[in-house]
């Protein structure tokens, strides 16, 4: 296994999106959307990301960014986590040391809530969502 996180710092910045793009395939069969940036464009300018950079400074600016929303943005009742966990969890498992944080913008909310990995592992996270961010290096 030592080997691999090595190998991943080596690792081409397309390989990289390209594989978090086929980790999340299953997820963009019609129902949910991803988008992927690769330089931190700041919170602001990100669309209904219900963040702002000065409340989470600790998102940098080489820091990426894999969102994922639902494809149809009418759709108002959002999604439940238990839809999208496997794929959180293999992603999560993917970036390695790499990975920074997972932030949820819940329904009827205008700010993120972020989620540890305990939470993500043992599933303590209720209520419906509009989105996903997870933060890497």
């Amino acid at each position: 296994m030592k080997h691999i996180k090595t190998y991943k710092i080596f690792e081409s910045n397309d390989n990289v999106i390209k594989n978090l793009t086929e980790i999340c395939y299953e997820l963009t069969d019609g129902r949910f959307g991803i988008k992927i940036y690769d330089e931190f464009p700041g919170w602001g300018s990100i669309p209904g990301s219900g963040m702002t950079l000065t409340a989470h400074p600790h998102v940098e600016r080489d820091d990426k960014i894999l969102f994922i929303y639902l494809s149809d943005y009418r759709d108002y009742d959002g999604f439940s986590f238990d839809e999208v966990r496997e794929t959180v969890l293999r992603l999560v498992d993917y970036l390695g040391d790499g990975y920074k944080e997972c932030s949820v913008l819940s329904v009827g909310e205008l700010e993120r809530s972020s989620i540890n990995r305990r939470e993500i592992v043992e599933h303590n996270w209720f209520g419906n969502l509009t989105n996903l961010a997870i933060v890497y290096k």
